[in-house]
């Protein structure tokens, strides 16, 4: 929802999407929206070959990972 519209947003535009309590914000390239929903619903829903869990507040789409660090600390 975007000022009480209902915005489609194609899944090779979503970049991230964060947590935030029983709220999820999803970045686009474009802007970011504010939902009202927990982020495991979205890791539910969105294919899994496109979308990776990279931390326990963090679904980000692979396509946008230019590099990563592999190092444990």
């Amino acid at each position: 929802m975007d000022k009480g519209y209902l915005v489609p947003v194609p899944y090779s535009e979503i970049v991230y999407l964060k947590a935030d309590g029983l709220y999820t914000k999803v970045y686009t390239k474009a802007k970011s929206y504010l939902v009202r929903d927990i982020l495991k619903s979205f890791e539910e829903k969105l294919p899994a070959d496109i979308f990776l869990r990279v931390h326990k507040s963090f679904l980000v789409n692979i396509s946008f990972i230019a590099s990563f660090n592999a190092k444990k600390k």
